[in-house]
């Protein structure tokens, strides 16, 4: 069909879906699904502390502790460095958001199908 609605609503489609403003960038996404660590010790407030002396960026989230992706040799040794300080690993894991995880971050909500 080539009327002038049909002509319109594919500009708008087009548009909504190739505009810049119309959400995050490519580079924003892509920055929320980057794999981390996230690590449970037995007592998560003291191991920030202690990393953070160390300069090892790290945050607390949902009673977890989030660090970046280490080598296989720095992880252990962070574990190590952590038992000395008489601290326990109690759960470490490697982790990457899925696209759903971060359209619900984003939006805020489930969409049901």
């Amino acid at each position: 069909d080539g009327s002038i609605f049909s002509r319109k609503r594919r500009m708008c489609t087009i548009s909504v879906f190739s505009s810049p403003t119309s959400g995050p960038s490519h580079k924003a996404l892509h920055s929320r699904s980057c794999r981390h660590l996230a690590m449970k010790t037995t007592d998560n407030e003291k191991a920030l502390r202690l990393l953070k002396k160390q300069s090892l960026s790290c945050q607390e989230q949902e009673g977890y502790v989030i660090l970046p992706v280490l080598r296989d040799e720095a992880t252990a040794k962070l574990s190590c460095f952590l038992a000395e300080q008489h601290l326990g690993i109690v759960r470490l894991e490697e982790r990457q958001k899925s696209l759903e995880d971060i359209f619900l971050e984003l939006t805020g909500k489930a969409v049901s199908l």
